[in-house]
């Protein structure tokens, strides 16, 4: 699996907790784009990081992309971890 395949996959994750366990459509859908995105990338989206360009990926705010910047230094993101908590 791509590393874009990896952060497609997290996103979406992300996506399903939003919609079922807080039906939020808002940030369901921000995440299911967010992630199409990734997918479609044509380059691996650690040579974008590491270019300080992660908001320029459609879909990418300042928050998610402070949230895949710490993903992609650490290999997790606390914030997502509280959500797939509750």
């Amino acid at each position: 699996m791509t590393i874009n395949e990896e952060t497609a996959q997290l996103l979406q994750r992300v996506a399903a907790v939003f919609r079922v366990k807080e039906g939020d459509t808002f940030r369901y859908k921000a995440y299911i784009n967010a992630s199409i995105a990734v997918e479609n990338l044509t380059e691996p989206i650690t040579e974008i990081w590491k270019r300080g360009e992660l908001g320029k990926i459609p879909g990418f705010g300042e928050n998610l992309s402070s949230y895949l910047s710490e993903y992609l230094s650490t290999g997790h993101v606390r914030h997502f971890e509280s959500i797939f908590k509750k």
